[in-house]
């Protein structure tokens, strides 16, 4: 949508093959989202979506700060809470009872937000006020989106049981499924109803707003 409107995009992953499956033809750059190869206030937004969970708690500091540095005018990212810790219990049981019935493995990527402590809210606002900056934040997704996830993580999984690697290694997925997913997410964004499982924190950088 950004290059649509004419902006220049550069897109960021640690994940080499992700890079290359997804966004061809496009600005690419290879790196850790916790150490930035880019000069001070480099872009005028940074974003990130959904990266925050599958970070250490020891990184997430400095991720956060990271974002902040290299923009110039706003910081935009979500993360998710799809975790066991998470004491809204209703989405997280409904999420995992789509794998018990199909006696299927959860997904890697939940297994990773459960290899690691869950994302607070508070700790994300204390972080961002170190700065001396103010945010807004709001719900991103709800229970309807967990639903979502669960019932189609769980059709995908089936319809490639055959390829072990599949649950290790997301790129193996076809492209056309995974934008529609997204798609789909975005809209339900729209109408979905609580608990939420997930928060889009928006910072708007002041001219010396860096720390």
């Amino acid at each position: 949508m950004l290059e649509i409107k004419g902006m220049r995009v550069t897109y960021l992953d640690i994940n080499k093959l992700a890079l290359l499956k997804y966004l061809r033809n496009r600005e690419r750059v290879v790196a850790d989202g916790s150490a930035l190869p880019f000069r001070d206030k480099s872009f005028d937004f940074t974003t990130s979506v959904d990266t925050l969970e599958h970070l250490p708690k020891s990184k997430r500091e400095t991720f956060i700060l990271e974002l902040v540095r290299c923009a110039k005018r706003k910081v935009v990212f979500t993360f998710c809470q799809i975790h066991k810790q998470n004491r809204r219990k209703s989405g997280i049981l409904l999420f995992e009872l789509f794998y018990k019935l199909f006696k299927l493995p959860y997904p890697c990527w939940y297994k990773e937000h459960n290899a690691h402590e869950i994302p607070h809210l508070s700790y994300v606002k204390d972080t961002i006020r170190y700065c001396g900056l103010a945010l807004h934040m709001k719900p991103y997704y709800g229970l309807l989106t967990v639903f979502l996830i669960g019932f189609i993580g769980v059709l995908m999984s089936l319809r490639y049981k055959g390829d072990r690697q599949l649950s290790k290694d997301f790129t193996r997925y076809p492209v056309s499924l995974t934008f529609l997913n997204y798609l789909i997410y975005v809209m339900l964004s729209k109408i979905d109803i609580p608990p939420h499982y997930s928060m889009a924190v928006d910072v708007k950088l002041e001219p010396s707003g860096i720390c």
